[in-house]
């Protein structure tokens, strides 16, 4: 039987990524947590560790990430589809300021992947294969 995890990336400000990293690490995450703000299907967030609280968004990635797992350091197995990221900003004006997702059909997409080689992919090549409206 395989589990496929449900999982999106995690991006924080560089000021915050040492203290997220302790935690993680140490495993004592009783300090953070991740609330949704307006209506259920709302894509914005608020991040809080301890005690501050910071605005997040969730975004769809342009492309779908493989997440692997081993056991053995030579077998891999894959556990997750990763399709979505959230990223924490340090204040609203930076989340507000961070809207250029593009829009493809009904859906919208950050149009940026997470290397280097993937900045703008959605404008470089999907918005030439947009399917014909109508």
């Amino acid at each position: 039987m395989s589990l496929l995890y449900g999982q999106v990336l995690f991006r924080v400000p560089d000021s915050l990524t040492a203290r997220v990293k302790k935690m993680v690490q140490s495993d004592q995450m009783d300090g953070m947590s991740l609330k949704r703000e307006g209506e259920s299907n709302s894509n914005r967030f608020k991040f809080t560790i301890d005690g501050e609280a910071y605005p997040a968004k969730l975004v769809n990635l342009p492309c779908i990430l493989e997440n692997l797992m081993t056991t053995d350091s030579s077998t891999y197995y894959k556990n997750a589809d990763i399709s979505q990221m959230l990223i924490v900003y340090e204040n609203e004006e930076a989340r507000d300021a961070d809207s250029d997702q593009v829009i493809i059909g009904p859906n919208k997409y950050h149009p940026d992947g997470i290397t280097p080689p993937t900045k703008n992919i959605v404008r470089r090549k999907f918005v030439k294969a947009r399917p014909p409206m109508g």
